[in-house]
């Protein structure tokens, strides 16, 4: 939902309506969220909620120029050791 910007950044973050949107129960909705915060996709504001984590230009041009360095070596290391024919 974050990554199609169903949830927008700055969107605010509400655990009924994820809930009722997705149809699974408390426990995995929280563990989701908890693993999203850790992972900096949304923002915790203690007492008051989460909110969809702003995206910054700068991290998404340290993105692109770790993807454009790892995916060249990612295709040799599949065209080399890639799964045995039967």
């Amino acid at each position: 939902m974050i990554i199609r910007l169903d949830l927008p950044p700055g969107a605010v973050v509400r655990e009924d309506e994820l809930r009722e949107q997705l149809g699974i129960g408390r426990t995995p909705i929280r563990e989701a969220l908890q693993r999203l915060a850790r992972d900096q996709f949304v923002t915790v504001l203690p007492r008051r909620g989460m909110l969809v984590t702003p995206i910054d230009v700068a991290d998404l041009g340290v993105l692109y120029d770790t993807r454009a360095l790892l995916e060249p070596y990612a295709a040799r290391l599949a065209g080399t050791h890639g799964a045995p024919r039967h």
